[in-house]
């Protein structure tokens, strides 16, 4: 059995093999089942586990559908070291094998508290891993794509060792396509429901963050969020009424609950960020707590978190500093009475991460409302946003210019730089090189004198006025803009708008390329490549400046290098041949869009080589993408596997029609191939 990549018959116990009393082994009873404290045949008696039996119909397709998803949710999320181990399930009854945790409930401590029982066991140093636990394991799930929806002291529980465990996964979601069970929530624990759900079923992962505030004001108290029954608290949380912070309280606590228990869920921190503001903080969090073993578990628990290559990056960030937790907090009361200045200001300390919890999709929000008010920052930062699809993906190439050329038309420097470009290149507007021209010599020039358009107007000038070029070249490259020193480095070795001079021009192409400059280092392989310049061959110098081409991801680097690698053998001498490398250069190189790339990293697909499985329909796309771009052995090779049929049928139409677009490029054969074959 299996949905999707999900393969549950790995997973299928016997229940046979697991021992327990219906009446002295139970632990507890809900609506998805009874739970009971059983042991293993074949195991010793000390080893427990929790066996949660159903009585639910298994012939009910909802009912099988609802309890799959939960077992799809303990396999997807694999083990980590605060979420409640998962062993195994059976169908018939439905049946679930998880942990054994025998010190009770978060509820339970809470209880206990209320009824002004000694808890001796929770102690500053557990209050804290409860908070880092369990805000780690959420973001391990969120991380999963799946949210929990039912996160209550009652979901959280402690293992022999009194470390805290999530648990019950009965109402979570891998989607977002059926939201009934909140009414459970919302009925019996209205303490901890975000108040978006008591509106309507449209709601997100965010529930849980709202939950996790909740819990966390209890923890920190030892009382409830709110006083009164049911129907008092949900009128409390819908009214935007929230418990006030003890003046104790941890600073770094109190700031992250106002975050959690915003009204608007995408005001709520992720828990990403929620757990590294934790884990940069090396205060206590509660008087009293034992740090060594705090940061012990802390940094167990990390190394299990699954995190997104861009939570890596995040996690690398500096720490918040505290001084600028003040001004972030004055910037977003501005924000919210509707100062434009102040709303680019949060959107800013957002992104960053200055003062409060880095949340892109926050700074995003804010930089939208800004640019609804006319600023014209705001609007260029929403077209980058739009542009790049930066971590939120909301990338959106009619919004993107819709943006940039507003931000443009309110004169935005950096707006008219890009708006510029786009015109040169063609890009998502009709070229205009003249009008491009006209905006890159505007910002070029005092008043403004931006590098950006002093080297893209460098670049229009090379073929209308190489001195003038240099002349701008210089000025990007005094600015600070080290990429200009390759073009200037090219003029100088050709004498093209100033005295030819090569060993100035190798002199300054070697300190780009030192410096990483992409380019730079594919001419020097080029030069030493091709005995360029006055400079001897030197296959050993050419493959290395290559390489450092190819590990910047430049296509034309990739496929210098792969070239080399396949064949290996480079410019005069041998080197080593390494085919699967050079596949993956190839292939790098056609995501690029390489005409090059495309045709090789198709020839692989065609030929099989370097390993690569022989798919002839992606090698054909592969083909036409290269040949749409003007390379012209993809079109003969399309001509070619058109006409022999390689492709599974003879499709004369089409070897026709790319047999005249190699002719029309000038290729000699395919002009004998047109005349002899289809005359």
């Amino acid at each position: 059995m299996s949905l999707g990549d999900i393969a549950y018959d790995s997973f299928i116990i016997d229940k046979n093999q697991y021992k327990y009393n219906k009446t002295s082994d139970k632990i507890g009873s809900g609506r998805f089942g009874t739970m009971y404290c059983a042991t293993k045949v074949g195991e010793s008696d000390d080893v427990k586990y929790a066996i949660r039996i159903s009585e639910n119909d298994a012939s009910s397709q909802d009912t099988n559908k609802q309890f799959l998803r939960e077992i799809e949710l303990y396999i997807k999320i694999r083990s980590h070291p605060a979420i409640c181990k998962f062993f195994g399930w059976a169908l018939i009854p439905q049946t679930i094998v998880l942990e054994y945790l025998p010190n009770g409930s978060l509820k339970s401590i809470f209880d206990n508290l209320a009824a002004k029982k000694s808890v001796p066991e929770w102690t500053p140093t557990l209050k804290s891993k409860t908070i880092f636990g369990i805000a780690a394991a959420m973001m391990h799930l969120h991380n999963h794509e799946a949210f929990h929806r039912y996160l209550t002291p009652s979901s959280i529980l402690f293992d022999a060792k009194y470390e805290p465990r999530l648990n019950d996964f009965s109402h979570s979601k891998m989607d977002l396509s059926n939201a009934t069970n909140m009414t459970i929530m919302k009925q019996d624990t209205p303490y901890y429901t975000a108040p978006e759900l008591f509106e309507s079923d449209d709601y997100d992962h965010r529930v849980d963050n709202f939950a996790f505030g909740m819990i966390m004001f209890q923890i920190i108290t030892g009382r409830p969020p709110y006083e009164g029954g049911p129907l008092q608290v949900m009128r409390s949380i819908k009214n935007n009424i929230r418990p006030k912070i003890p003046d104790d309280c941890c600073p770094k606590l109190a700031h992250m609950l106002t975050d959690l228990w915003d009204e608007n869920p995408t005001e709520r921190p992720e828990f990403v960020d929620i757990v590294k503001c934790l884990n940069d903080y090396d205060e206590p969090l509660f008087p009293g707590t034992d740090m060594d073993q705090y940061i012990q578990y802390r940094t167990t628990i990390m190394k299990s978190t699954f995190m997104t290559d861009a939570d890596e990056e995040f996690f690398k960030s500096p720490k918040i500093n505290d001084d600028d937790v003040g001004p972030y907090k004055a910037a977003k009361a501005g924000a919210k009475a509707g100062d434009p200045s102040q709303m680019i200001k949060v959107a800013r300390m957002k992104e960053k991460g200055v003062g409060t919890l880095r949340d892109v999709e926050q700074a995003f929000e804010w930089y939208c409302k800004a640019a609804d008010h006319g600023n014209a920052e705001a609007m260029y930062k929403v077209a980058n946003f739009y542009s790049l699809g930066i971590e939120n993906g909301i990338k959106n190439d009619e919004k993107y210019l819709e943006y940039l050329q507003k931000a443009s038309d309110k004169n935005y420097p950096p707006a008219i730089v890009d708006y510029a470009f786009l015109l040169l290149q063609g890009y998502g507007v009709a070229q205009d090189i003249e009008k491009a021209q006209e905006l890159f010599t505007k910002m070029a020039n005092p008043p403004y004198s931006d590098p950006e358009a002093q080297y893209r107007l460098a670049q229009i000038l090379e073929t209308t006025d190489p001195k003038e070029a240099v002349k701008f070249y210089d000025m990007a490259i005094k600015a600070g803009l080290m990429g200009a020193n390759v073009d200037y480095a090219l003029m100088l070795l050709n004498g093209i708008g100033i005295p030819k001079n090569e060993p100035e021009g190798i002199r300054i192409l070697t300190q780009a390329a030192d410096k990483g400059f992409p380019m730079a280092n594919y001419n020097l392989g080029r030069i030493y490549e091709s005995h360029l310049y006055n400079q001897s061959t030197d296959s050993e110098k050419s493959l290395k400046y290559y390489k450092a081409a190819a590990d910047a991801e430049l296509a034309l680097g990739l496929v210098k290098y792969g070239k080399a690698l396949f064949r290996g053998r480079h410019a005069d001498a041998d080197c080593q041949k390494d085919p699967e490398y050079a596949a993956r250069c190839f292939e790098k190189a056609a995501k690029l869009g390489d005409p090059e790339g495309l045709h090789s990293w198709g020839t692989f697909l065609h030929k099989g080589f370097g390993g690569t499985p022989i798919n002839i329909a992606e090698a054909i796309k592969c083909y036409q993408l290269a040949a749409e771009a003007g390379f012209v052995p993809s079109m003969v090779r399309l001509y070619e596997i058109y006409y022999q049929g390689i492709c599974g049928t003879r499709n004369l139409e089409l070897s026709k029609y790319y047999c005249q677009m190699a002719a029309d490029h000038g290729n000699e054969p395919a002009r004998a191939f047109l005349a002899e074959s289809f005359t």
